[in-house]
């Protein structure tokens, strides 16, 4: 079974773009991930930066190595990502993620997550106010919803 992985971020480093003994492009990407998160009293961010390889392959790793740069804001899809842990210049544990794009897109990043924020809030909201009495009353409004909805389909048709 794979295990799929999607990260926004903004590019950190972009390797040379090789050509393979078939012919096929192959470019690494590096992406920068920073969490939002608070400064604890050492000046210290409680969320690290986060890195992620993504390999990009064929016609798409040539676009990009020709049209992206650093501090591009991105998103990427991928599968199977493999971790390689190492030791940051603040003697912290960390490990960089890799994995094979994919998708892989620039992204207006800012929007992404405004959208996603009021998404989790919205739908946050609701679990609050939903109770186990009001549930079933909930339930049942939906189901009679969708009849009537159903009904008035039929009826014009």
């Amino acid at each position: 079974m794979s295990s799929s992985i999607t990260i926004y971020g903004n590019v950190s480093k972009m390797k040379d773009l090789e050509f393979l003994d078939s012919g096929v492009a192959r470019l690494s990407v590096q992406v920068a991930v920073s969490l939002r998160g608070r400064q604890n009293s050492d000046g210290k961010w409680d969320n690290p930066t986060q890195f992620y390889t993504v390999t990009v392959w064929g016609k798409q790793a040539e676009t990009i190595a020709d049209t992206w740069n650093v501090g591009d804001q991105v998103m990427a899809v991928g599968v199977d990502p493999v971790s390689s842990p190492y030791i940051r210049n603040d003697g912290t544990a960390a490990a960089n993620i890799a994995f094979s794009a994919s998708h892989i897109q620039r992204e207006k990043r800012r929007k992404v997550l405004l959208r996603l924020t009021s998404q989790i809030s919205h739908a946050s909201n609701n679990l609050r106010n939903l109770t186990a009495a009001n549930l079933s009353s909930r339930l049942n409004q939906m189901i009679v919803g969708s009849t009537m909805t159903m009904l008035m389909i039929f009826r014009f048709n």
